[in-house]
């Protein structure tokens, strides 16, 4: 039993509540975290703003490529990632730009 009220639908349960004493290959971990993902309630014409929808898959293993470039950096932490940080200000700048947000804001 959890010490905290988790709240999931029963089909992700049981939740583990310890780490195991004994670790598990690759293999079983991917096929777990697939079988989750079959669970999620996502239908792909009610997914606007939830998630991005894959159409192109180039443009997917692209997406996936550039994601495992940070994928163990901590966008908390500027002074450590100042890469990720200029991107941040970037996104910041471009929409600001495209809601024509006067130059001091």
């Amino acid at each position: 039993q959890t010490a905290f009220p988790i709240f999931l639908p029963k089909n992700l349960t049981p939740v583990l509540t310890a780490i195991p004493e004994k670790g598990r290959n690759h293999g079983e971990v991917l096929a777990d975290l697939k079988e989750m993902k079959a669970k999620d309630n996502y239908k792909e014409d009610q997914g606007f703003g939830l998630c991005y929808h894959v159409t192109d898959h180039k443009h997917h293993d692209f997406t996936t490529q550039a994601h495992s470039v940070y994928i163990a950096s901590n966008a908390l932490d500027p002074t450590a990632f100042p890469s990720l940080r200029k991107m941040e200000v970037e996104v910041c700048s471009m929409t600001l730009n495209m809601l024509y947000a006067p130059k001091e804001a």
